[in-house]
């Protein structure tokens, strides 16, 4: 059933590189969290990403940079917001 492999034998699960979607949601909650907004809505994304794309990017954004418990994601009628908890 389980074979015993080295470490570095493992392949990524990920790419390194991030995608496009990945890149705005990081800029655009590091610029919200910079800003004194309560809530903002987010727009010009790039072309080629999709709505449920930059929505997901902007989740994960606000997790990695550690403030999801600050920041609520919302998608409202094909449109997204950033806003303080």
């Amino acid at each position: 059933m389980i074979a015993a492999v080295k470490p570095k034998d493992i392949p990524q699960s990920q790419s390194r590189e991030h995608t496009p979607a990945r890149r705005f949601a990081d800029e655009a909650v590091a610029e919200f969290m910079g800003s004194a907004f309560e809530a903002c809505e987010v727009s010009g994304w790039p072309d080629g990403c999709s709505v449920s794309q930059v929505y997901g990017a902007l989740q994960r954004a606000a997790h990695h940079q550690d403030v999801g418990r600050k920041v609520r994601v919302r998608l409202a009628q094909g449109r997204i917001y950033l806003e303080r908890r």
